[in-house]
């Protein structure tokens, strides 16, 4: 946690903020998606070799769901002056990092099943969150109200959690 501390506050405060500095602004999105899961990974044991390998899954789809929010707040970021890869490379070149990130992070997972690491059920239920997260954050995003949306987002992850907690 301290790590996340030490690296946050220059991302925001002043004088440094180095959020609005490229390249620092979007390495500090990949640390920051990076190390959450192994903190929760050393509360229930021991980081091995296994949690390093699981992790960039993790730092890959935030590192997607990031670029999304880079280009989908392109403008402001530009009268504001932050430097994010979708202003200093253009709207192509965010959106084909996403889908490299997203084909690394699907690749990685099949990998990890294929060498056992991951359950036939874990793959399935994995597949089916991202399936449903992404097809109900695009579909919900274009077709419903920004009140349902903002609501309904937090919740379908409780609900996917208690789902494979009470039925696993």
């Amino acid at each position: 946690a301290l790590v996340i501390v030490i690296l946050s506050t220059p991302y925001s405060v002043p004088p440094i903020r180095y959020k609005k500095g490229f390249p620092f602004s979007t390495m500090g999105e990949i640390a920051g998606s990076f190390l959450p899961f192994i903190f929760g990974y050393a509360i229930l044991g021991t980081i091995d070799y296994r949690a390093v390998a699981i992790a960039p899954f993790f730092a890959l789809t935030q590192i997607f769901w990031r670029l999304v929010h880079e280009r989908r707040f392109r403008d402001i970021d530009l009268r504001t002056g932050k430097k994010t890869v979708a202003i200093v490379y253009g709207l192509r070149a965010a959106k084909a990092i996403s889908r490299v990130c997203v084909v690394l992070a699907v690749s990685e997972v099949l990998i990890l099943f294929l060498l056992g690491w991951f359950s036939l059920e874990f793959l399935f239920f994995l597949g089916l969150f991202y399936l449903f997260g992404f097809g109900f954050w695009f579909y919900l995003r274009k077709y419903t109200p920004k009140v349902v949306y903002n609501a309904i987002g937090p919740t379908w992850g409780a609900i996917f959690v208690l789902i494979v907690v009470f039925f696993l």
